[in-house]
């Protein structure tokens, strides 16, 4: 049996629904949306799925863990599971999502090609006003952002058929302080590419500025995505078939912090409804601990073990990521 290309699947959708945002000088936009699918296909019939998609009802709240599990899958149960999930808690200025995915084919009396994976996106949509209590409306002012990221991925496949991704992006005021290809990581077995830059390199920190002024609103807007897949089936002879695998996952946390620069002046969240968080508050440690729980399954708890670059897990071919600042 010769092997597909590795269909697209669970595609994250958070950087285009900021290229929206940056699209637009529409204010009012206040709102965080998060989507986490996890689904198990062959050719093009879904055998199982889980998903958690939509607006959350406020600026802390998590999807939970969703689950495709492959004991779904009949007439036989192959060993075949992907799950994703995303985390945010932005008084504090942090998300995170994770996705993952574990495969073995189930030959040799089920041949079908098992094409498993998850995804996970978070966007943050927010309307920001420049307060001030000594310096007047219209004074010119400088705002700094700054983003620390936390993550880990990795992919293993005995038929180089499967594929890690993440992706973060930034607006603010129209502003694309950080663009998606530019701040990304991929991983493809099938292609053999490998990409890594911006906040996915050390020392895994961005930031950008804007000019605008005491008693302004502005949009401002942060996505993220992550998305892990593969394929498996039984190659060899029918009377001599051999089990493929394949595993991998992606995940990431993010810590954000929004200033005025050398002004008394402060930043309010309309969707918070309080203080935008401040740049002293993210960091490398807080990106870590918004790391979700794993999504890969079976659990290897890598979380911020691997993150910190604590833990190894035996088989791996790459882990990437690794924060190694306390």
């Amino acid at each position: 049996m010769n092997g597909p290309s590795i269909s697209r699947r669970c595609l994250p959708l958070g950087a285009l629904a900021l290229a929206m945002l940056l699209a637009s000088d529409a204010l009012a936009v206040q709102l965080f949306s998060r989507v986490a699918t996890a689904r198990i296909l062959s050719g093009n019939v879904t055998l199982t799925d889980d998903g958690v998609s939509g607006f959350a009802p406020g600026p802390v709240g998590s999807t939970g863990l969703v689950e495709a599990d492959g004991a779904d899958i009949l007439p036989e149960t192959p060993m075949i599971d992907s799950g994703a999930i995303t985390d945010h808690d932005l008084p504090i200025g942090v998300l995170g999502v994770s996705a993952g995915f574990d495969a073995i084919s189930n030959g040799p009396t089920d041949n079908r090609i098992f094409d498993p994976g998850g995804s996970a996106s978070a966007t943050w949509f927010d309307d920001v006003t420049v307060t001030s209590s000594t310096l007047p409306v219209g004074t010119p002012v400088t705002v700094r952002f700054v983003v620390d990221l936390a993550f880990t991925a990795s992919v293993e496949s005995s038929l180089s058929l499967a594929t890690a991704t993440a992706d973060c992006t930034s607006t603010a005021a129209g502003v694309q302080g950080i663009a998606p290809a530019d701040n990304r990581y991929f991983d493809s077995l099938e292609l053999g590419l490998v990409i890594q830059n911006g906040l996915f390199l050390p020392p895994y920190q961005a930031e950008y500025t804007i000019s605008t002024t005491v008693g302004s609103t502005f949009s401002f807007g942060f996505a993220c995505d992550v998305a892990s897949y593969g394929t498996v089936f039984p190659t060899g002879p029918v009377n001599n078939r051999v089990e493929n695998t394949a595993s991998g996952w992606s995940a990431l946390g993010v810590a954000i912090g929004g200033e005025v620069v050398g002004a008394d002046a402060q930043l309010a969240s309309g969707f918070i409804g309080g203080p935008f968080p401040a740049v002293s508050a993210a960091g490398a440690a807080a990106a870590a601990a918004a790391v979700p729980i794993n999504a890969y399954v079976p659990e290897p708890s890598f979380g911020i073990g691997i993150a910190a670059g604590g833990l190894v897990v035996a088989g791996l071919r790459r882990v990437a990521g690794r924060r190694l600042r306390a």
